[in-house]
């Protein structure tokens, strides 16, 4: 789907914003999951929460970033790219938003089929968006870990494909999304 102002030379500056600010909370998130095992028992609670606050944050993000995209438009793949690159960043592209709503999607309803509240920032519950089922929890836990993993993976190859842009391609395809 071609989106409007499609040939902008460089990403909004709202794109970016929420580009680097998604990065910074997924970030977060992983680094709370990897150690909440290691830390002292009375700040895995906290540390559980601000996970799933992060979660939250990412959730609301991602369908405002997706809102944007198609209301402001993003640069066109470069047009000298062979066809499987440019299918590639999009497939790319539209798994990490699939991934990104997903995954903390995912999370709320595990946290509420096991009837563990999510307090966003300390400030207000949010709403149980299923009732308590333990099997269905064991089942949502192993499947918000699987899309952790796929994130890390297609985060990964997003990277990498942003750093051989700029460093082998020596286009603008990496600068577009650092300084507009």
């Amino acid at each position: 789907m071609t989106m409007p102002d499609e040939l902008n030379a460089s990403y909004s500056a709202f794109s970016r914003w929420a580009h680097w600010l998604t990065l910074a909370l997924f970030v977060g998130l992983f680094l709370i999951a990897w150690t909440v095992d290691d830390l002292p028992q009375e700040l895995r609670l906290p540390a559980v929460q601000l996970h799933k606050s992060f979660g939250i944050t990412v959730l609301a993000l991602t369908v405002v970033r997706v809102v944007w995209r198609f209301a402001a438009g993003v640069p066109a793949i470069p047009s000298e790219l062979p066809s499987w690159q440019k299918a590639a960043a999009r497939a790319t592209q539209y798994a990490l938003y699939v991934l990104l709503f997903a995954q903390p999607l995912v999370g709320w309803l595990w946290s509420s089929a096991g009837t563990r509240a999510i307090n966003f920032y300390f400030l207000v519950q949010l709403p149980w968006l299923i009732g308590p089922d333990k099997d269905l929890s064991r089942q949502l836990g192993h499947l918000h870990g699987l899309i952790g993993n796929l994130l890390l993976i297609v985060i990964g190859l997003h990277a990498v494909a942003a750093l051989y842009h700029h460093f082998v391609r020596r286009d603008q395809v990496l600068v577009a999304m650092l300084r507009g």
